[in-house]
């Protein structure tokens, strides 16, 4: 068995083990929540990066899954990061305008209103929450985000049923020079402020296609397995592809659409090739 299966395995394994356990009656502090982390009021410990070698199990709603890999740690159908009460299923948070995003992070009813149209209508369409970390998404990565996740020919390649969270963090919580990344278990992608991105929507585009791909992947693991198993023979488009079966199926992926042209991207990612 491969080491990360082997991990997710044991993680599951402990998440029945807490389910086993029963419900705990509280959970000590506010959850704070940094691209899917959360860390434990009076420990002072900030969970792995990778869901894969967390070092705390808990299972708040008794599902079977350790909070650290549960998109929904209070099991009401809202994702955490866009839950004002994370951890209290029978809340769903103010929602003045009744249109299914909490007030804390609809633009219609905080400083960013000019962009709650294409917010509402991600929402509405697709289930996903498009959010606001500690920065805001420029006017052109909105209407990119828009028009991307319409468009034509993703949408007959992804059901949108592993993406739940599109969300913008600042510089400080950057990981190494990650542009964006996608989450397989919390169901988001983090997007981090790039020169490239703010001064090149076809460069954003393409990181955004790219995490697509990831989705992709979550939605069809049996394709994944079969591009896996032949990835030593692959001939990647791109360094980057070139780093990982998973960044190679998403590189792929994206690349395959922009061989279509069903998707424009800045090309200086497929300018070196290894």
């Amino acid at each position: 068995m491969r080491g990360p299966l082997l991990n997710l395995f044991i993680l599951l394994s402990l998440g029945l083990f807490a389910q086993a356990c029963g419900r705990p009656s509280h959970v000590e502090g506010a959850p704070r929540f940094v691209k899917g982390q959360i860390t434990t009021k009076g420990s002072g410990l900030e969970l792995s990066v990778d869901r894969r070698l967390t070092r705390t199990w808990k299972d708040y709603d008794g599902d079977g899954l350790a909070d650290r890999l549960d998109a929904d740690i209070d099991n009401d159908g809202v994702p955490n990061l866009a839950d004002q009460y994370p951890f209290d299923g029978s809340k769903s948070g103010e929602d003045a305008d009744q249109d299914g995003i909490a007030d804390f992070i609809d633009l219609g009813v905080g400083p960013h209103k000019g962009f709650a149209d294409l917010q509402q209508d991600i929402f509405a369409r697709l289930g996903i929450v498009v959010m606001l970390g500690d920065d805001r998404f420029t006017d052109e990565e909105w209407q990119t985000l828009h028009a991307t996740l319409f468009n034509e020919a993703l949408l007959l390649k992804l059901r949108y049923d592993e993406l739940a969270v599109i969300v913008r963090y600042s510089k400080e919580e950057q990981l190494g020079l990650a542009r964006a990344e996608f989450d397989p278990y919390w169901k988001q992608i983090s997007f981090f402020p790039n020169e490239d991105h703010l001064s090149n929507a076809r460069s954003f585009n393409g990181s955004l296609v790219h995490e697509l791909g990831h989705v992709h992947a979550a939605e069809n693991p049996q394709a994944f397995a079969l591009f896996e198993a032949g990835f030593a023979n692959w001939s990647s488009p791109s360094l980057y592809g070139a780093t990982s079966a998973e960044e190679g199926y998403a590189e792929n992926f994206l690349h395959q659409l922009v061989l279509s042209g069903a998707v424009v991207v800045d090309m200086k990612r497929f300018d070196r090739v290894n």
